[in-house]
């Protein structure tokens, strides 16, 4: 509006007509004012959009912020170790405390190559585990020792993974308790397994099928059939002569449902069967017991041929 009152200024001082100058005035004010006009709403509409993409973004940005806290509220909730290593072993980042780690007299093993750190053997390991991840590009499971400061031997897990280009990551977890329960279990299977092996009466298991699940030594020698042979079969069509079948059958029902039937913790003279198909009085000692919610029979079983024999050689004197 200055340079337009100039302009009018000046004009009058040069035109002796001020009528064509004020309508020339009149028409570059309006030509202006169309301008300012058209100015002020594209810069309006321009500062709209501003506005809203620093909104969106500013919701990335709080999206984003909120995907990292619940990323690491995730991380932090997961007992496994994790380590991020490039293809040299370098480690480039993880996530455990200074008393898991093997190098507890680091700040930091960030920056530090695991074949530095650690023992020799481990080192040879895991480079042979990094170089046939990122080869592969499978994931690499495997189960490793390592004595840690403080705690003693460890057993442990890891899977490792390609991670980025010419990185991996491996999410390591302590099995030890694992471990010794397994060993525990070993060590009392093969208790189990001296036992029964040198029990003089047959030892049978059967599942809530009545299918033959233990079968010892005694039991092979007694009936006639191997471990072998006997494992998965029904009880009942091996041992039980075929006309008591049908009753046995009928009895097993009830035991499958509600663990209780007419011959368990009993002592039963019954008949029995053997693989050459004579028959023979045999004393059946059955109790029930319920694994993974289901019931299971375990059961004695001894010959008692040549004390029925001897009853019946009194019995005639």
């Amino acid at each position: 509006l200055a340079l337009i009152a100039d302009w009018i200024h000046t004009s009058l001082v040069k035109h002796s007509d001020p009528g064509v100058v004020l309508v020339s005035a009149a028409t570059a004010i309006s030509f202006l004012l169309v301008v300012s006009y058209a100015i002020t709403r594209v810069s309006g509409a321009i500062g709209e959009k501003i506005d809203r993409m620093q909104a969106e973004r500013n919701l990335a940005e709080e999206a984003l912020l909120t995907d990292a806290v619940r990323s690491q509220a995730l991380l932090n909730a997961i007992p496994d170790l994790m380590f991020r290593l490039d293809g040299n072993g370098v480690f480039l980042d993880y996530k455990a405390e200074k008393s898991d780690l093997y190098a507890q007299l680091k700040d930091t093993i960030i920056g530090k190559r695991n074949r530095d750190i650690s023992p020799p053997e481990f080192g040879d390991l895991i480079e042979h585990k990094i170089n046939a991840t990122l080869t592969t590009g499978e994931m690499q499971v495997f189960e490793y020792r390592l004595p840690i400061p403080g705690r003693g031997s460890v057993e442990y897990e890891a899977r490792m993974v390609v991670s980025g280009e010419n990185e991996v990551t491996a999410i390591v977890r302590d099995i030890t308790e694992r471990k010794q329960a397994e060993e525990a279990l070993r060590d009392s299977e093969e208790k189990l397994r001296t036992i029964s092996s040198s029990a003089q009466d047959a030892i049978v298991m059967v599942d809530n099928d009545g299918r033959i699940e233990f079968w010892n030594r005694s039991a092979e020698r007694l009936f006639g059939y191997t471990a072998e042979e006997a494992t998965g079969k029904p009880l009942h069509d091996l041992i039980a002569p075929e006309r008591l079948r049908e009753e046995a059958q009928r009895g097993f029902e009830r035991f499958r449902v509600m663990g209780q039937g007419p011959i368990l913790d009993k002592v039963l003279e019954l008949p029995s069967l053997r693989k050459d198909g004579t028959e023979f009085v045999a004393e059946h000692s059955f109790s029930a017991v319920k694994l993974k919610g289901k019931w299971h029979a375990v059961g004695l079983v001894r010959d008692i041929t040549e004390r029925k024999q001897a009853e019946w050689t009194r019995a005639q004197l």
